[in-house]
């Protein structure tokens, strides 16, 4: 990565240097690739931010979340192992990245809640936690009450979109 972030600067900096000595559709087609060249530093901090998580989570010896929001597929992880697949609905937009489970609200099946700070509760298909500001992932009945007696506060969550 760094070799090709060295030779994008490396490549701006050429062209910025003789951009007078050429046209607008020059131009156009360097700022083109200097987007494309931007996005593509942004997918790979993201793929390493992913990767760094799934090595700590290795070396932590804990089970975890990963939570993929384009396929609205979650699983349940020890190590590298799958422990558990389940399918969520989000009902508003969450950012990317690593959270922590904070909270574990206990009682009927429609109360029960997995709680992420004020940035994510996780609830069954027949729950709902009141007037929470926070976004919700919806799991089906069998999986929430799994993962809410398997995770303990502190169980890290890893959202991908």
């Amino acid at each position: 990565m760094d070799q090709f972030l060295f030779t994008t600067i490396m490549l701006l900096f050429a062209a910025g240097a003789s951009a007078d000595a050429r046209d607008p559709a020059d131009r156009q087609e360097l700022l083109a690739r200097q987007k494309l060249a931007a996005e593509r530093i942004e997918a790979l901090k993201r793929e390493q931010e992913l990767l760094l998580f799934q090595k700590a989570m290795y070396e932590a010896d804990s089970k975890y979340l990963m939570l993929d929001l384009s396929s609205g597929k979650g699983q349940l992880k020890y190590r590298s192992r799958i422990l558990k697949t389940f399918s969520a609905k989000l009902r508003r937009s969450v950012p990317a990245g690593p959270l922590v489970l904070t909270e574990k609200r206990d009682g009927s099946r429609a109360k029960r809640a997995l709680v992420f700070g004020d940035r994510l509760v996780m609830i069954g298909k027949e729950g709902s936690v009141g007037r929470s500001k926070a976004p919700q992932v919806v799991l089906g009945s069998k999986e929430m009450a799994t993962l809410f007696y398997i995770l303990e506060p502190g169980a890290p969550l890893f959202i991908m979109k």
